[in-house]
């Protein structure tokens, strides 16, 4: 079931790739382990992580659309050895990064891992497939030039940096240290070794009156990891959408590992569908603020329970034909739905190409009204749902139509 989530029929990624885990929470002790049979077949526990004990599932995601693109549901130890790429002789944590990019070989994508499979010989695996790599070093420092760049003098929360070059089976690698609050080594197999704008933190004091101080930190930084810091949390960023803000798994508690699993997997389309959105820009007008992630799931939620329906012309902006129109409305008669203004009133009784009115809700001033409510001598002007509205104007409207037939 998570292997099908895979959306690689279906999207096209950039070129920007990040791999990562992310976690389906369940502090149940029903697992196999416990000699429970039907219980969680392997629970994995990782401490530096919010949720740390659960499913762990490895994953793809495009780095610019911030869009889930593959995943891997990690088992135990004897179970990932058969897996691909292992039988050849391949280590677990370069062959689960083979098998999670293998889509795209042979296109020069970027690949970014952090220390959980970061290696040189991932780098020069995935050079020999096509695609670049760019990781985090730590544990797996083998043929890395770790001892060389720790004997060097140079003081911690510098910023400098010191680049290395070799080849390996014909394909060039770039060793990268940065000394930042400690020493971090990068793995990388393009890239260069110019200065970025400096690295930024935000952090927060705590003040003697209770308050609290925003203070931004900066250090300088060379290309390569910043452009590797710029990337590689977006799998972090898709796991508090998910975790942090929507928290089905906080909200909806179960000792069913299996629910539990599909609740994550909801929480992970949910996210991938609301970052799908915002980078529709035409299913925008100019100007218009952008959808909080709280309003989106109240807006799908509602929709799904109540089967209501919006106007194409908010998903595309096609021309429709009059008596494409008129079939459409025949078809829902008695239904609320949402239109340009300019749609609704004839073009020569409007001064302008498009048309705002005031929201009969809240106000404020909008291009769209209900459809059904509306003639062109008396339009229902109603904000669309890229509005920031805590319940949308177009809720309400329904709410109001429904109290009053």
């Amino acid at each position: 079931m998570v292997s099908t989530l895979g959306r690689v029929a279906t999207i096209v990624p950039s070129d920007r790739l990040t791999i990562d885990e992310s976690m389906s929470a369940n502090r149940t002790n029903r697992t196999i382990k416990n000699n429970v049979p039907s219980g969680l077949p392997h629970q994995t526990k990782i401490s530096r992580k919010p949720e740390g004990v659960g499913s762990e599932i490895r994953c793809v995601i495009d780095a610019r659309s911030q869009v889930m693109l593959q995943l891997e549901l990690q088992e135990s130890k004897e179970e990932m050895a058969t897996k691909k790429y292992v039988q050849d002789g391949e280590s677990l944590s370069t062959a689960g990064v083979l098998r999670l990019v293998e889509p795209w070989f042979n296109t020069s994508r970027m690949v970014y891992g952090d220390s959980a499979c970061a290696s040189v010989n991932t780098a020069v695996k995935l050079r020999e497939r096509g695609l670049h790599f760019s990781g985090l070093v730590k544990t797996a420092h083998r043929e890395f030039p770790t001892k060389y760049f720790n004997s060097l003098n140079i003081g911690v929360r510098s910023g400098d940096s010191r680049y290395l070059t070799t080849t390996k089976n014909e394909f060039p690698l770039i060793a990268t240290a940065w000394w930042d609050k400690k020493v971090k080594f990068f793995i990388s197999t393009a890239g260069t070794n110019g200065i970025a704008q400096p690295h930024r933190r935000v952090r927060y004091r705590l003040l003697d009156d209770g308050s609290s101080q925003r203070i931004e930190k900066t250090t300088k930084i060379s290309a390569t990891p910043h452009e590797y810091f710029s990337f590689a949390q977006k799998v972090d960023v898709h796991n508090h959408r998910r975790q942090g803000i929507l928290a089905m798994e906080r909200k909806i508690p179960t000792r069913n590992w299996a629910f539990r699993l599909v609740s994550t997997l909801l929480g992970m389309i949910m996210v991938d569908a609301y970052m799908i959105f915002l980078n529709e820009k035409h299913l925008r007008d100019e100007g218009d603020e952008e959808l909080t992630f709280h309003a989106f799931v109240d807006t799908v939620g509602y929709e799904l329970a109540t089967n209501s329906l919006v106007d194409s012309s908010l998903r595309a902006r096609r021309p429709r034909e009059d008596d494409e129109a008129k079939e459409e409305s025949e078809n829902i008669p008695n239904m609320c739905s949402l239109a340009r203004i300019s749609d609704v009133i004839e073009r020569q009784e409007r001064k302008r190409k498009s048309v705002h009115l005031q929201c009969k809700i809240c106000g404020g001033h909008t291009a769209y009204c209900c459809q059904r409510c509306s003639t062109p001598g008396k339009v229902i002007a109603v904000c669309n749902f890229t509005a920031k509205r805590v319940v949308p104007c177009f809720n309400k409207h329904l709410e109001s139509i429904t109290i009053d037939n």
